[in-house]
């Protein structure tokens, strides 16, 4: 079900965007190598539907680089910086003031730096497999053969990129990790206490990447957030565990709907 589509005209780039259903408005923010695609998409959870039956309305976008928006070959460190405000950019587009943030990935880091940088904007933030900063453990797994991506999950790099530029993505991806590595990044600055919203992290133990463990740290970082580990599992938790995640993520936005 999608009943909008169209494109955020930005300085010197666009960015593409699908809305579903409506109602009180969620936007949704895949991860690095992700698109508008994987947030309703048989192959990982047709998230934007499921909102749609809840009465909510999906609201999703392809990052700048990814997907339909406009093609680049590299990343800068202001990664996160730049999409948080092209959300906001997205949200001014179709006229939407507030709404709940979710978030996977990379996608969580930029939903939780929505919710520091515009407070005003953000009702609720859920973030999937968030973390502050990339390691030298994370870039091994990335190395670790066994950790290679599933046949499945590169078709659907493949239908959201096409081949060649999934290609291109992957070894603009692996510079980025790698130069926020060298550099110690801190992916919020310091500023995790600022968030004063309703916030839900959530992990799971089987993560490659040990994201259950920065989970822990952040959570603890914002006051009043719900820290939700899963055992078992893979990363994300939304597309491998999404019954559970669906559990809790249901009770938390109607609990955040009733609070309002």
């Amino acid at each position: 079900m999608r009943n909008q589509q169209g494109y955020v005209e930005l300085n010197n780039y666009s960015l593409y965007y699908e809305t579903y259903g409506k109602g009180f408005p969620i936007l949704l923010i895949h991860g690095t190598m992700g698109s508008a695609k994987f947030m309703n998409h048989a192959a990982t959870w047709e998230l934007g539907n499921w909102l749609v039956d809840l009465g909510f309305q999906g609201v999703t976008f392809d990052q700048y680089g990814f997907g339909n928006s406009t093609h680049i070959t590299d990343f800068g460190v202001d990664y996160f910086s730049r999409n948080t405000d092209d959300a906001i950019a997205l949200m001014d587009h179709l006229k939407i003031s507030e709404a709940v943030v979710i978030g996977v990935g990379e996608g969580a880091t930029v939903a939780l730096n929505l919710a520091i940088r515009y407070p005003e904007r953000i009702e609720a933030v859920v973030a999937d497999s968030a973390g502050y900063m990339f390691t030298e453990e994370m870039l091994e797994a990335e190395e670790d053969p066994d950790n290679a991506i599933g046949e499945s999950w590169q078709q659907l790099m493949i239908e959201a990129h096409g081949q060649n530029y999934a290609s291109l993505l992957l070894e603009a991806r692996k510079r980025l990790l790698s130069l926020l590595v060298k550099e110690k990044i801190d992916l919020f600055q310091g500023r995790l206490g600022e968030i004063k919203c309703p916030t839900l992290l959530i992990a799971c133990t089987g993560d490659v990447y040990r994201l259950n463990r920065q989970a822990k740290e952040i959570g603890a970082s914002i006051p009043g957030a719900v820290v939700k580990i899963f055992r078992g599992g893979e990363h994300p938790v939304m597309w491998t565990m999404t019954e559970q995640f669906s559990d809790i993520l249901k009770d938390f936005l109607i609990g955040m709907l009733k609070s309002k």
